[in-house]
């Protein structure tokens, strides 16, 4: 495909729902246009770019409101050294949790369990270097809502500091299995 006009069809072109949902993610995330509650749904409803341009700023629709002329600034995530000083405000999807948390309380309905059965040795030190490894790239995962002022915010725990396993004599019979 050579161009991509602002009236060529976002499904026409490839698009499906979630690539959509991708793409809400982008834009709530890069903070454009005046409705942070950009759904999926006006995706679907506005499939090209000028029609998504002009929901996103008509006064008319919830939450709308008029869009500057010309670029406007990506806002950014303080760094890892000012978190601590300056609270990460909740993203839409975490508010919707944290308030769903606040009205029926704990619930394991976004839990989801897994069993794994292991044959073989397992190696303590290699899983836990995995683990920390996976805790280290995403900060998801350390990431706990606070209260702060009568704000819910974002507190992201540090990193744990831990030493990359390397294993120097694996274990041929070692397999997992997911149930």
């Amino acid at each position: 495909m050579e161009r991509v006009g602002a009236d060529d069809d976002f499904f026409d072109l490839g698009g499906d729902s979630l690539r959509a949902t991708r793409l809400v993610s982008l834009v709530r995330r890069a903070g454009l246009g005046a409705r942070a509650e950009l759904d999926v749904r006006d995706v679907f409803l506005h499939p090209t770019v000028a029609g998504l341009a002009a929901h996103l700023g008509d006064p008319d629709q919830p939450g709308g409101a008029s869009v500057a002329a010309g670029p406007r600034p990506v806002p950014r995530l303080p760094s890892a050294a000012d978190r601590s000083a300056e609270p990460v405000p909740l993203s839409f999807g975490q508010r919707r949790f944290w308030f769903l948390h606040r009205l029926a309380g704990p619930d394991s309905t976004y839990n989801v369990p897994l069993v794994l059965r292991w044959d073989g040795e397992l190696d303590q030190e290699a899983l836990r270097a995995a683990l920390g490894d996976l805790t280290a790239r995403h900060e998801t995962l350390r990431t706990l809502i606070q209260q702060r002022d009568g704000q819910a915010v974002q507190h992201i725990l540090a990193a744990a500091p831990h030493a990359r396993h390397s294993r120097s004599n694996p274990s041929p019979r070692t397999s997992c299995r997911t149930r």
